[in-house]
């Protein structure tokens, strides 16, 4: 049977997720935030017999099949973020989504790992599965509450590993709530990690251990950094870090053969591998002496007159100005030059915006180039996110 699981509680979810396993030939997890017609279109597309909300697990594999007793090799249907086009649907399998699992019962019994994001999403199955595989506590704050009461959960249960978003971090260190949180183990990933978060969040937990993780949904985790430091090492190019391996091309975009594979589209005519095994990952990076850093999206490019603006890039300066908590930078349609840059910034409590604002821009006159200077600075009492706890470029 192939069964689509909708369900907005993520503990019942991961309990169903437990169950399907080697008993649907295919799973599609559809997370929360879809509306009703795309959740639609993606059981279509993955040919789904039945969707799980509420009811007993009967109820959806299909009359005379065995697949309830046998095991099956299932493969797990997820759905891109969709942060810089349309959704697709990625297949994988039990194998792909564990391959950089820490497996270490011994060790993993030490951690209770904190669910910030949707299990159905890419990122939440990742905290699960890790947790799973590691033989870790896992605790199910309420997603759908306010973040700060997630985190006071998370604290008053012990809750001493964490993976969240840079944009989610940046959130997390402005609470109180927070220094409560035993923190030993943190990751971050679903954007790019800059130099002032990593450092802000190994200062806020000195004890803990720090990585930023890249990864997507369709290549997989492909690798992580723990010395603090944005980007990763150039050496990574001859030798990589265990199981996948990177090579960068002319056009400046990050690429990974992981040495475990057998992830594809659901759509037909769309691969997700090139020749060789080698999968595009969109992401533009530079060379900055010893490191590579990320630029961003090849396709999430602000066009200013021809001239290309990776978002990230002007992000990174704003947020190096003292008194800005954080920024994100978005296109806004102009008839003149295309597109213009506009940056939304949260000022830190106590700074004074007006007075932020000059700084801001002066800061950005000296580090970028003039078509990536931002024509507007708006202040704003916070970031809005994605339901991936990415920053929304809206």
């Amino acid at each position: 049977a192939a069964v689509a699981l909708r369900q907005p509680d993520n503990f019942r979810a991961a309990l169903w997720l437990a169950s399907l396993d080697g008993r649907a030939d295919r799973i599609l997890l559809l997370p929360a935030s879809l509306d009703d017609d795309q959740a639609a279109a993606f059981c279509a597309q993955a040919e789904c017999d039945g969707v799980m909300t509420r009811d007993p697990l009967e109820t959806v594999v299909r009359e005379g099949s065995d697949t309830a007793t046998a095991s099956v090799p299932t493969r797990w249907i997820i759905p891109t973020s969709g942060t810089t086009g349309t959704p697709k649907l990625v297949s994988h399998t039990l194998a792909t989504l564990t391959r950089s699992a820490q497996q270490d019962k011994t060790k993993g019994a030490a951690f209770r790992w904190g669910l910030l994001y949707d299990v159905t999403r890419f990122a939440g199955l990742q905290v699960f599965l890790q947790a799973v595989c590691g033989g870790s506590a896992l605790i199910f704050p309420d997603v759908h509450a306010e973040l700060g009461a997630q985190v006071e959960f998370l604290a008053a249960r012990g809750c001493n590993a964490l993976s969240a978003t840079p944009t989610l971090w940046r959130k997390i260190l402005m609470m109180p709530e927070s220094r409560a949180l035993p923190l030993r183990h943190i990751s971050m990933g679903g954007e790019i990690a800059d130099r002032r978060v990593l450092e802000a969040v190994a200062a806020a937990w000195p004890e803990a251990r720090v990585r930023h993780i890249y990864a997507s949904t369709e290549a997989g985790v492909g690798f992580s950094i723990a010395d603090g430091k944005p980007g990763f090492p150039a050496a990574f190019l001859d030798a990589p870090p265990p199981g996948v391996e990177l090579r960068v091309d002319e056009s400046n975009m990050l690429w990974l053969r992981p040495a475990v594979r057998g992830q594809d589209y659901i759509q037909q005519g769309l691969r997700i591998e090139g020749d060789e095994g080698w999968i595009p990952s969109g992401d533009i990076v530079r060379r900055d002496g010893e490191r590579f850093l990320f630029c961003g999206r090849e396709n999430g490019a602000i066009n200013v007159g021809g001239n290309k603006v990776f978002p990230q890039e002007v992000e990174e300066v704003i947020l190096q100005v003292p008194g800005v908590a954080a920024a994100v930078v978005a296109g806004r349609a102009n008839p003149i030059m295309g597109q213009l840059v506009e940056a939304r910034v949260v000022a830190q409590p106590g700074i004074a915006e007006e007075a932020l604002r000059p700084v801001i821009l002066s800061a950005c006159r000296e580090k970028l180039q003039r078509w990536q200077i931002p024509a507007m600075v708006k202040f704003v009492p916070a970031i809005a996110t994605t339901a991936a706890g990415k920053a929304a470029r809206i």
